[in-house]
């Protein structure tokens, strides 16, 4: 991967679902405000370190995937990318029926 001096980055977020990859609708903030230390302007041969949380919305189903996490310039040449698994759960789950249901007198 080729060095990048940058002024501003862009952060490119992705599910992969079933082989497919799928735009993970993130805010769009961009990680020179805050999420990358030393903040930018990003300079060869310097080290970063970029910290970020993501919001899971009530209506994402509960699933395992894998996210791709991307920094690109504002040309959109690739900077860093990270995959790695994640797995998203249900924060209010339905208790499970253990036994048999009876049935009515």
């Amino acid at each position: 991967m080729k060095t990048i001096n940058a002024d501003d980055v862009i952060e490119n977020v992705k599910g992969i679902v079933r082989g497919k990859e799928l735009p993970f609708p993130a805010d769009k903030v961009s990680p020179c405000n805050g999420l990358l230390t030393p903040s930018c302007p990003l300079k060869e041969n310097e080290q970063y370190v970029f910290s970020q949380t993501v919001k899971v919305k009530p209506f994402y189903p509960a699933i395992p995937i894998r996210v791709k996490y991307s920094l690109m310039d504002p040309n959109e040449n690739l900077i860093s990318c990270l995959e790695f698994g994640a797995k998203i759960i249900d924060p209010n789950p339905r208790p499970k029926n253990r036994g048999r249901k009876r049935k009515p007198n």
